[in-house]
């Protein structure tokens, strides 16, 4: 699905471009997708509770000034792949999290096997991966491998918040290529 909105200042601003998952995936992405529209937090591409998911190819365009639009936006995942895409974001490329507070700690479920590599990424307000800050369940074991990351804030960004709970650890990085970048961690 994808479309776009005109703000009120005539604007076009980027809602939503791939929603897509098989049928007994369903469940769990409609149940994510309303609580982004409740907090009025557009996804461009999210995926929670999904095993085995690969992010191959794919292009991945919005406003840079557009901010809360991450490029890929993982939740509660397991043996993840994201390789060779082009990210031009408002927020954060790669936003890697495991619920909040009370709801992640009950849930616990971590994302786990996370591997990002051959990634090519433009966004100057955020980070090329975030950790966090909605991380109550965990996260661990994430490999990011030759990445080039144009005018952005940070390359990679722990983001926490008090009584969120959870963990990072097991986090590798190697080959990150920071051009016009103001933090690496």
């Amino acid at each position: 699905m994808s479309y776009l909105t005109t703000g009120s200042q005539g604007k076009r601003h980027l809602k939503a471009c791939i929603n897509g998952a098989p049928v007994d995936w369903l469940p769990y992405g409609g149940s994510g997708a309303e609580l982004y529209q409740h907090y009025r937090r557009p996804a461009v591409l999210s995926h929670e509770e999904l095993l085995c998911v690969v992010v191959k190819g794919i292009a991945i365009l919005a406003p840079v000034r557009s901010p809360n639009t991450n490029g890929i936006n993982l939740d509660s995942c397991a043996n993840t792949r994201i390789e060779d895409c082009y990210i031009v974001s408002g927020d954060d490329w790669v936003s890697v999290k495991s619920s909040w507070d009370e709801y992640g700690i009950a849930y616990g479920m971590p994302t786990q096997q996370l591997v990002i590599r051959r990634l090519t990424c433009i966004s100057p307000m955020s980070a090329v991966i975030a950790l966090g800050s909605e991380m109550s369940g965990g996260i661990q074991d994430v490999r990011a491998k030759d990445i080039v990351a144009i005018n952005s804030e940070s390359g990679v960004r722990i983001k926490t918040g008090v009584r969120r709970g959870g963990f990072v650890k097991d986090i590798y990085v190697k080959g990150l290529t920071m051009h016009t970048m103001k933090l690496a961690f």
